[in-house]
């Protein structure tokens, strides 16, 4: 978290293309949300569920690396405006339509099916 860091690409070579530096940056940020779980974990803070929502999340990939990386299941909302959806949510608590966030959450938030595993072989790489 040190805004003076200076970053670098490593080791490329004339094998590697655009689509290998986008990987690598996606894979960077999902690390960086891997640090903050972490912060988390140490404070005795249990992750129980990761769900992906935004236009970011659309992307299997991204989810994909994201399930890898935390060694985690990655779930996706139904809805992609997940701002909207937690102001909605805030509102209602405000009015008394929930006793609390909890509440509204579990009425409002519908999650897909479709769930995002860790590839094994790949947490080990990522490790």
């Amino acid at each position: 978290m040190n805004p003076q860091a200076k970053g670098v690409f490593f080791g490329l070579s004339l094998k590697h293309h655009r689509a290998h530096l986008i990987r690598a940056i996606m894979e960077g940020v999902v690390f960086a949300l891997r640090d903050c779980l972490e912060v988390f974990e140490e404070l005795g803070i249990k992750i129980e569920q990761i769900i992906a929502s935004g236009g970011g999340a659309k992307s299997r990939v991204w989810r994909q690396i994201q399930a890898d990386v935390f060694n985690k299941e990655i779930s996706m909302t139904q809805s992609i405006e997940q701002a909207a959806m937690g102001a909605a949510i805030l509102s209602g608590v405000g009015v008394g339509i929930y006793k609390d966030t909890e509440e509204g959450c579990k009425k409002v938030v519908k999650l897909k099916e479709e769930r995002i595993k860790p590839i094994p072989e790949n947490v080990d790489i990522y490790n």
